[in-house]
């Protein structure tokens, strides 16, 4: 839209100024003018974005190699008989830096889930070394530190791959043609959340997004309930059309709606069921 502005005002300043010299047909060196105006900057504006990309995907693949190189590190620390101090320092600041990664790459879900899976692995692995360390000892000291600092980044970490991926579904969700593809992949936005729930029971945001999700999915599935009784009244099935708002009203009761939206609900349909029955 700059370049687009830019161009008009190039070709109206050349053609003033070419109209003013006295030259034949001004409008077409304003116009050729103009044009090489925006294509250079269209050019430009490919070159400056494919660099970028191509940055910004060596970066994750960059971050993806070294994600994957975190599990065989703690697998190796397993085998030995102890963790020193200096091996659990090394894997703290692996885990920090892979971190720092995916913070970088913010909307990238993936790379939050695999720095979520290496911070599991550091816990899993320290809990069963303290449970044979003496609480004297400085490598006692230095686990018990480390794990207090690995448990906050492991809960931010799968926050994000929740967030992150649920919304990607939920937009996928909406933009599905009909209401049971919208519920299915709502669906599995759903179950993005109730897996960070897994971990994370007590978390209020992950069990409002649960909810919201859920609501979705109720409207969703009642509203394409409602849109096939009305499809079976168009064509003057009324008895199919009043079988239908029967199971809707019968389905309220358990939808995860507001109670609000459930009256309103109830109160539309027993007005299409009187209507249909005669009443």
């Amino acid at each position: 839209m700059l370049t687009g502005s830019v161009s008009s005002v190039s070709f109206f300043l050349i053609w003033g100024i070419l109209l003013e010299g006295g030259e034949d047909a001004p409008w077409v060196t304003a116009g050729v003018a103009a044009s090489l105006l925006l294509i250079g900057a269209v050019i430009l504006r490919e070159i400056v974005l494919r660099s970028a990309r191509r940055r910004y995907l060596a970066a994750q693949r960059r971050l993806d190699r070294s994600l994957s190189n975190i599990p065989r590190e703690l697998r190796k620390s397993r085998s030995a008989r102890k963790i020193s101090i200096r091996e659990n320092d090394l894997m703290l600041a692996h885990i920090l830096r892979k971190s720092e990664a995916a913070d970088t790459f913010g909307d990238y879900a993936e790379g939050h889930r695999e720095v979520f899976a290496i911070c599991s692995d550091y816990l899993d692995l320290t809990e069963k070394e303290l449970r044979r360390t003496d609480v004297n000892s400085p490598r006692y000291v230095a686990m018990r530190k480390g794990r207090s600092r690995i448990k906050s980044i492991r809960k931010s970490h799968l926050l994000a791959w929740s967030e992150i991926e649920s919304k990607a579904l939920m937009r996928d969700a909406r933009r599905e043609a009909t209401p049971i593809e919208r519920a299915r992949t709502a669906g599995k936005a759903l179950s993005v959340v109730e897996e960070a729930i897994g971990h994370y029971p007590g978390e209020p945001t992950l069990r409002d997004s649960a909810e919201v999700v859920r609501e979705f999915i109720s409207g969703v599935q009642i509203k394409g309930l409602i849109e096939e009784a009305e499809a079976s009244e168009e064509v003057g099935d009324k008895t199919a059309a009043l079988e239908i708002y029967e199971q809707i009203l019968d389905k309220l009761s358990r939808q995860h709606l507001s109670e609000e939206n459930k009256e309103a609900l109830a109160g539309r349909i027993g007005e299409k069921i009187s209507s249909l029955r005669g009443d």
